[in-house]
């Protein structure tokens, strides 16, 4: 499975009210909803071959939460008629993560970054 297969299978599959309530939200209201939907059934914290796809497309080291995030956003995209650019998204999430301390290709705190995502110091 592909991240842009993915994305086509969830739009086949929506309803025509599924769309609508896509298109009256943002695509991060969905985070705890369809999102740990998606993450929990499909798998998302495990080594899957969607999760390598994206993976190799983002350079990311695959967090669940950065996985579903894109889906939704993209999906949104579709939805909405809008543009996706997957690239400029997922800069978003290497943002959050280098200013946590954590290396975005690995999930490793960054020696030297000072503070790691959990508030401990990284030397």
């Amino acid at each position: 499975a592909t991240f842009d297969a993915t994305v086509d299978q969830l739009y086949a599959a929506l309803s025509e009210e599924d769309k609508a309530d896509i298109k009256a939200t943002m695509p991060g209201y969905h985070h705890h909803t369809i999102g740990r939907y998606l993450r929990n059934t499909w798998s998302m914290w495990e080594d899957t071959p969607l999760k390598r796809d994206f993976m190799s497309k983002t350079g990311l080291w695959g967090h669940g939460d950065d996985l579903s995030g894109s889906l939704m956003e993209a999906l949104w995209a579709k939805v909405t008629g809008e543009q996706f650019d997957l690239d400029e998204h997922v800069q978003e999430y290497k943002d959050h993560w280098d200013s946590q301390g954590i290396d975005w290709g690995t999930g490793q705190p960054v020696k030297g970054a000072g503070l790691s995502g959990s508030g401990e110091e990284v030397v």
